[in-house]
């Protein structure tokens, strides 16, 4: 599988199982909107990325919320086959 497409798998369930939103700042009350200008937003050089922003990353219901659990729970039996390996 080409990893574009892999990329494509995760933006989906992660859209899929979450809300994203603009964090609230506690002394306005008013969303806090992350610098998305060219000139200033992002870093410089060879690799270039978003600054860091505050951002609130909720689970889009109970029922998503039990079902990543469950999920999580399943993988972690099934990768205790793998030697060494730990969930911390």
């Amino acid at each position: 599988m080409p990893s574009f497409i892999a990329l494509y798998i995760t933006a989906a369930r992660l859209v899929w199982g979450f809300k994203f939103s603009p964090t609230i700042d506690p002394t306005t009350g008013m969303p806090i909107i992350p610098d998305h200008s060219i000139e200033t937003g992002y870093t410089s050089g060879f690799n270039v990325r978003p600054h860091p922003f505050p951002c609130d990353i909720r689970p889009r219901s109970q029922r998503v919320k039990e079902i990543m659990v469950m999920e999580k729970m399943e993988a972690l039996e099934e990768l205790k086959r793998f030697e060494n390996y730990s969930d911390e």
